[in-house]
């Protein structure tokens, strides 16, 4: 009864038995030893580690962490220790994402490396290559050690390759069809900036178009409320630069502007859109959520909205052009019509026409070749100027001549307008292309009579200037609207529209008196008369 069982359990324990009892246990101690030994090494190597390195419990709680990951992440060893991983990552879906492709690859090959992104205690998101192995790989329980790489800077630079590869995807794609383009390019700018809205918004007279990326009729709206959009005080203040909102509820008077209300938006990025140098729209990138927008998003902006402001140039070339037809389609069939009939006129009834009656007409179809003439002279001049060939032949031009001349060729042209000349100072000569300066002088006389009640006086004023002579022709018209009086020198520009159009000309004899002027070195403008009507004034310097 009293005898003990061995090892086996059959019988007493014998005393090899329990030498082999010894050892086991020996071997055993031994091994906790070492393994307690190599634990303490690794967390040793871990600590000292030139790198970011931690391990975590099976149920993702940290461990241990070195001073490298603390100090990548702003945190002390006692913060993170003892809690969950979930405090690394900005989002729990980051946090999820990775605990199942990281279990899921050690799993699968015993080591398991995933891209994702963490949280520093300043709250600034760092993008980060996580590579994670099992301490102990027959014992789960043991954890996993991870390290840790902050490739911000490398995503970063990935991601503006990516986009500029996406951009030059988007104007590839450009073709014919401008108002397509403007269309693409605003579909683009919203892939490429992974923003909820994109807009373009172009002042046109009184209103503001509204052009964005929302689907159906949302996307197209003509405003009359212009001023309670964010795009629109840009627009007017001429603005060059960017306006950057990161939280657009911080900016007065962004509770009115109807996109921000309408798509419930937070944050954008508006960039003027300039023709000519002149800012006339706006290209807005918005997003729903406030957000810190980077300088290279910025720019990528700022090249979409250069891209629309080649297509809007573009655009208005296309309704200037049609408009240009229209006008001389206008112009050039009037005196044709003349002629013809005129000339129909003398040639059936020459005979029966007294000699008085004959010079008449012959009067008349010599002015309409006349006013032919100098429809295609102005046409020409254009074509020379856009080639780059106008050039000036200065030589001493005799002042007073120069204004006679100028007054009678207007008179000429059958005008009863009265043409005063006036001198201020002693002006008797000036340097200049006698030809190019008695075109510039007949344009503008030609075009105050146009817009000047018949009879009326019209003053050519010669003076000296601060280093040249000023010419100016006052008359008593209708006057230029402050807003049209640089626009007046554009090529083909009318105050009127071309459906409308009822004054002679063709909208390019100020272009071409600006391009004289400037030309000489020289600079015209227009300004209000006082009492009513216009003067325009031009400089030619002196010693050019």
């Amino acid at each position: 009864m009293g005898e003990g069982r061995g090892l086996n359990g059959l019988g007493p324990v014998s005393e090899r038995e329990m030498e082999e009892l010894r050892r086991r246990v020996r071997e055993l101690e031994e091994a906790a030893r070492e393994k307690e030994a190599v634990a303490a090494r690794l967390k040793s190597l871990l600590r000292a580690a030139p790198l970011a390195m931690g391990m975590v419990s099976p149920d993702r709680v940290l461990l241990e962490v070195n001073d490298f990951l603390c100090r990548m992440l702003g945190y002390s060893r006692e913060e993170l220790v003892g809690k969950s991983a979930l405090a690394l990552y900005p989002t729990r879906e980051d946090y999820e994402y990775v605990g199942r492709e990281k279990y899921a690859q050690i799993e699968r090959q015993g080591v398991g490396s995933v891209e994702t992104r963490w949280r520093r205690k300043d709250g600034t998101v760092l993008d980060v290559l996580l590579s994670s192995a099992r301490v102990d790989p027959c014992d789960p329980s043991a954890g996993t050690a991870f390290t840790a790489l902050d490739i911000t800077d490398i995503v970063a630079a990935r991601r503006i390759q990516e986009r500029r590869e996406k951009l030059s995807a988007v104007f590839m794609r450009l073709g014919a069809d401008v108002l397509g383009n403007i269309e693409s390019l605003l579909k683009g700018a919203e892939e490429i900036l992974e923003c909820s809205l994109a807009s373009y918004c172009l002042r046109v007279g009184e209103r503001l178009s509204v052009l964005t990326t929302a689907p159906g009729e949302e996307g197209f709206t003509v405003a009359l409320n212009k001023e309670d959009y964010l795009s629109h005080a840009l627009i007017s203040e001429g603005r060059r630069s960017p306006l950057v909102l990161p939280d657009i509820g911080l900016h007065p008077g962004a509770g009115r502007d109807p996109l921000v209300c309408g798509f419930s938006l937070a944050s954008c990025v508006l960039f003027p859109v300039t023709v000519e140098g002149k800012t006339v729209g706006c290209l807005g990138c918005f997003d729903s959520r406030p957000r810190e927008w980077t300088e290279e998003e910025v720019d990528l902006v700022g090249m979409l909205a250069q891209a629309v402001s080649v297509e809007q140039e573009r655009l208005d070339r296309e309704e200037e052009l049609k408009d240009f037809v229209d006008v001389a389609s206008h112009e050039l069939r009037h005196p044709i019509t003349v002629i013809k009939g005129y000339a129909q006129t003398l040639r059936g009834l020459w005979d029966r026409l007294t000699p008085g009656k004959r010079e008449e007409l012959l009067q008349a179809v010599e002015h309409g070749a006349d006013r032919l003439e100098r429809l295609v002279k102005e046409l020409l001049d254009v074509s020379r100027i856009e080639r780059g060939y106008f050039p000036v032949r200065r030589e001493e031009v005799e002042v007073g001549s120069l204004l006679s001349d100028a007054a009678e060729e207007l008179s000429n042209r059958g005008y009863s307008h009265l043409v005063s000349i006036v001198m201020r100072g002693e002006v008797e000569k000036v340097a200049a292309d006698r030809d190019r300066l008695s075109l510039l002088l007949s344009i503008l006389l030609d075009n105050a009579a146009k817009y000047s009640p018949p009879g009326s006086e019209i003053e050519l004023e010669v003076a000296e200037d601060d280093g040249g002579v000023r010419f100016s022709v006052m008359d008593r018209g209708m006057g230029v609207p402050e807003e049209e009086r640089e626009r007046i020198f554009e090529r083909f520009y009318q105050v009127e529209d071309a459906l409308h159009h009822s004054t002679p000309g063709m909208g390019i004899g100020l272009y071409i008196a600006r391009e004289i002027a400037e030309a000489h070195g020289g600079r015209i403008w227009c300004e209000a008369r006082e009492g009513g009507g216009a003067v325009f004034s031009f400089v030619i310097p002196r010693g050019r």
